[in-house]
């Protein structure tokens, strides 16, 4: 399964990087599930977090992996 459409991959390969105005289009992109994964120590996630990341451990990620090839 292709990560980036044939399509789009011209235009993110010569997009300036943007971070947040990148998420802030992704997440607003019906289109798109955008997932967000938040590694920090779970007591920095609880002091401030952007509003739908999940905390996961780094150990974790390679098991969850293969739910979000979904």
């Amino acid at each position: 399964m292709a990560r980036i459409s044939p399509v789009k991959e011209p235009a993110w390969k010569s997009a300036s990087p943007d971070p947040p105005g990148e998420l802030l289009t992704s997440t607003a992109d019906d289109r798109l599930q955008v997932v967000m994964l938040d590694v920090r120590p779970q007591s920095e996630y609880n002091l401030f977090h952007i509003q739908g990341a999940q905390n996961v451990a780094i150990p974790e990620l390679v098991p969850m992996a293969s739910q979000l090839n979904r």
